[in-house]
């Protein structure tokens, strides 16, 4: 997505990287365990829509190292081709995380529009320019919008402005960099005080906790993951 490009430009800064476009994040992961990739930029959660799940289990499942982070502002728009108004679009789309964050947007200003859900907001964009219909419009950044010369009916549309969304940067093998920041996961037992028992650890040795994320998994005890 262009946020995910986003992210990797604001991460690597002015390093030359070269980028493999995946269209899933098992994908994602699959480069890296197969060592088509050094690393991936991964999208973890959203200040608005929550925690992304399922990309949990993924760095689990593929035994991936978090070798560094980036929180990054998410601005989205209305978008639609030249010819469109706010009155004549009857179909939207976007991916799901955008509509989530633009509920409130969606619910106010567009009620009874009817929603596509894609895998991506340049993917969208992209289908909305090739088709050029009047009635269709897309939840987008500004850089979609300018990469295939579509209009903004309307900027900044999320709920909140302070919409930011964490992406990850993840690895095979830990880097030698200088970290003041970990990531773990752990299971307890499912019995009275057990969880409460391992976070005493941590304060007992004046670490402080920022994320406590629960993560279910199909016939185990949930998996715990710290920062």
């Amino acid at each position: 997505t262009q946020s995910t490009w986003d992210a990797v430009c604001a991460y690597f800064n002015e390093q030359e990287v070269e980028v493999l476009p995946c269209h899933s994040f098992r994908k994602v992961c699959e480069l890296v365990d197969q060592d088509q990739a050094e690393c991936a930029v991964m999208a973890i959660e959203n200040a608005i829509a929550g925690s992304i799940i399922s990309n949990y289990q993924l760095i689990r499942d593929f035994r991936l190292r978090i070798v560094g982070e980036v929180y990054l502002r998410i601005q989205l728009n209305l978008v639609a081709t030249p010819d469109a108004t706010a009155e004549s679009i009857t179909d939207l789309y976007s991916h799901p995380m955008a509509f989530r964050q633009c509920i409130e947007y969606i619910e106010d200003h567009l009620p009874g529009v009817q929603l596509h859900e894609f895998s991506d907001t340049a993917a969208a964009s992209r289908l909305i320019a090739h088709e050029n219909r009047p009635h269709q419009a897309a939840i987008a950044n500004l850089r979609s919008a300018q990469i295939y010369g579509l209009q903004l009916l309307d900027k900044g549309i999320e709920t909140h402005k302070k919409n930011y969304t964490r992406f990850l940067i993840l690895a095979k093998q830990s880097n030698d960099k200088i970290a003041n920041k970990a990531s773990i996961c752990f299971e307890v037992g499912h019995f009275h005080g057990s969880l409460a028992a391992v976070l005493s650890i941590f304060a007992d040795h004046e670490i402080n906790l920022t994320k406590i994320q629960s993560v279910p998994i199909i016939g185990r005890p949930h998996v715990l993951c710290v920062d």
